[in-house]
């Protein structure tokens, strides 16, 4: 049977060149016979049994080199197919609809679904619509949260034109349909691991007694030591439930530090240390006001501290009694 097998490229230049070393030898042939004509005859014939020699061997190796690349293919289509559907990440393809098609091992066993498998993907993850696979032609990424689990969906396009450039007996030239490569990345412990390191971020914080001179004049000297000493227990017990550090910078004026962690109980609760500084009341005819500057969001403490100094300013210049929290550029 002829070999309907068309080599090209390098492969055909590897198989042709001993057949076109020929042509260099008759013209050296050809230069021999005006020198020696019984040498530039042997030579002919050197030429010509090469030639037939070559090109039996051109036409006997041909075809069992076809098979040889064919079985090669075969059997490296197989691994390929072994390997993917072994492949530590979760893959499933997707039709145009969003059809599943495929998927491998870890995707089922991610899922819970099995092999034969071919509804929608939306039965799987819900923000994965028909529509949201049409409109987006660039590779995506979006966070779903499923089961407890958080999942990071890499969604890449797979044009038909571009799956068969090569081929002769179809054209898709143009063609607006595609298959969807769908990867699925179980992030959940990395984003608890970045949650927690996120929490575990020291904030800066400055509290300022507002009215610390009046409220002072306002008791007995003898009182005087009792009223500050009230105060600043208030201030260290609230901060202290959130594993804060309070120090004292001057009479009416403290630095504390905690972890990030803690502001939004603190924001749920309305900095409740606002209203408990009131409650102090040894016949200080003014009750006690402070004022919060919490910086966070920075790269460094320094950098907290900054934005801290910059919330209680604001604080200040709103007629305190109020926390202002700075995060970043953010209010």
């Amino acid at each position: 049977m002829k070999s309907k097998v068309r080599f090209k490229g390098k492969l055909r230049s590897y198989l042709c060149w001993p057949l076109w070393l020929t042509i260099p030898m008759t013209l050296a042939d050809v230069g021999l016979y005006f020198y020696d004509v019984t040498a530039g005859f042997l030579l002919t014939v050197f030429i010509a049994i090469y030639f037939v020699l070559e090109l039996g061997l051109y036409y006997n190796t041909r075809p069992r080199l076809a098979n040889e690349i064919i079985n090669f293919a075969t059997q490296y289509a197989t691994v390929q197919k072994k390997l993917l559907n072994e492949f530590e990440i979760p893959y499933a393809l997707l039709d145009y609809t969003g059809k599943i098609l495929w998927v491998n091992e870890r995707f089922s066993e991610l899922t819970g679904v099995g092999r034969n498998y071919h509804k929608s993907i939306t039965t799987l993850f819900s923000n994965i619509t028909r529509e949201f696979l049409q409109k987006h032609e660039d590779a995506q990424n979006i966070t779903i949260e499923k089961k407890e689990r958080i999942f990071r969906i890499s969604l890449n396009r797979i044009y038909f034109d571009d799956i068969m450039e090569e081929s002769k007996e179809i054209d898709v030239k143009d063609s607006d349909e595609f298959l969807t490569a769908l990867y699925l990345f179980d992030e959940t412990e990395l984003q608890h691991c970045k949650q927690e390191n996120l929490d575990q971020k020291q904030v800066s914080a400055l509290v300022y007694i507002d009215n610390y001179d009046e409220v002072v004049q306002s008791v007995e000297n003898t009182r005087r030591t009792l009223l500050v000493a009230l105060i600043d227990r208030k201030i260290n017990v609230y901060f202290s439930q959130y594993d804060g550090i309070v120090r004292k910078l001057e009479n009416d004026k403290y630095f504390v530090v905690f972890k990030t962690k803690y502001i939004s109980k603190m924001q749920t609760n309305k900095f409740a240390i606002l209203d408990e500084v009131k409650t102090v009341n040894i016949g200080n005819s003014l009750p006690v006001t402070i004022s919060i500057g919490i910086g966070m969001g920075g790269n460094s403490l320094v950098q907290n501290y900054d934005l801290s100094t910059t919330a209680i300013d604001m604080a200040l210049g709103r007629g305190g009694d109020q926390a202002v929290l700075k995060d970043g550029s953010k209010v």
